[in-house]
């Protein structure tokens, strides 16, 4: 047995094709509900972007922002509306305070920065991951603000499925949002793992999907075309080791 980068969970050197997903979920979209203004923390393959122009399709205000790489300060970012550092919790409070109005209130913030590749260490620990992302000062602006919008936490293989595995810092995303939604309730934190064998614009119209279906989805996986949910052990369901 290797040890597992998750708290808790041990996982086998090897894994027979296994969907540690308890149920298959069929995506409905909610009641029709007047639009208002998303937040997306726009990752750099362009999964950010197609969510943000799907949105703005269907009659919503979107603020696209940019995940300021600080070792390449003078490079291109990807084209957004604003750029903030991934610890820059003061900016991104502003910001929050900015859009929520009571004419177009601030309905939810997507969390796609964990999707582009990160420069650490495979054995890095949740806090460590979530802080690098950003994800940690996302929810310390959320803290200090009046409105409570939603919060997408997005990754991409995070779950084991099949004989592929999982990918370890997407796992610690996934962990580190489960953690959240017992210690951080009010925030409503939602997961969603998109296919690793899907490309950028399929995922993110899968993403779109997902978006519009009703509250009380937290935690969806994404494999083959399909929505699953995940089972209460998510990546501790794992198969027992083939036989030598």
């Amino acid at each position: 047995m290797t040890r597992s980068l998750l708290p808790f969970v041990s996982a086998p050197t090897t894994a027979r094709r296994v969907w540690p997903f308890e149920r298959r979920v069929a995506l409905t979209a909610a009641p029709p509900a007047p639009p208002g203004r998303y937040l997306v923390l726009c990752d750099r393959g362009g999964v950010g972007a197609s969510v943000a122009d799907t949105l703005r399709a269907r009659g919503n205000e979107v603020i696209r922002v940019a995940h300021l790489d600080p070792s390449r300060p003078m490079h291109r970012q990807t084209p957004a509306d604003v750029v903030v550092g991934p610890d820059d919790a003061g900016a991104l409070v502003a910001l929050i305070e900015a859009t929520d109005t009571p004419d177009c209130p601030l309905l939810g913030i997507v969390h796609l920065w964990g999707l582009d590749p990160q420069r650490l260490e495979g054995g890095a620990r949740l806090q460590t991951m979530a802080r690098e992302t950003g994800l940690i000062t996302v929810t310390s602006a959320l803290e200090q603000v009046a409105c409570t919008p939603r919060l997408w936490i997005v990754t991409r293989g995070a779950l084991p499925a099949e004989a592929a595995g999982s990918q370890a810092l997407q796992s610690l995303l996934w962990s580190f949002g489960r953690v959240l939604g017992v210690a951080r309730p009010q925030l409503r934190p939602t997961l969603v793992d998109l296919d690793p064998g899907r490309s950028p614009r399929e995922g993110a119209v899968a993403l779109s999907r997902v978006l519009m279906a009703p509250p009380n989805l937290r935690r969806l996986v994404s494999r083959r075309r399909c929505w699953f949910a995940p089972s209460r052990h998510d990546v501790a369901r794992l198969a027992t080791p083939a036989a030598a």
